[in-house]
């Protein structure tokens, strides 16, 4: 009963995992498809808007032209 209860937990993990992946996937895409768009995004943790011009997405920073300058967040 107890190795039951283990197995319907991970498995439960598992599921929490796959849907966090999915949706992070989702958004890259969205992004990867934005570039050359004036998009707006909200940093996650100042929640600061930034709008400008997608000009780059990678791993570490997605970079805007704002029209001032080019601005990575």
């Amino acid at each position: 009963m107890k190795l039951q209860k283990n197995l319907d937990d991970i498995q439960s993990a598992l599921g929490r995992s796959d849907k966090a992946i999915d949706s992070q996937n989702h958004e890259l895409t969205i992004l990867k498809n934005s570039i050359g768009k004036e998009i707006a995004l909200q940093h996650i943790y100042s929640e600061e808007v930034h709008i400008g011009v997608l000009n780059q997405v990678n791993p570490d920073f997605i970079i805007l032209d704002t029209g001032k300058n080019q601005k990575k967040t």
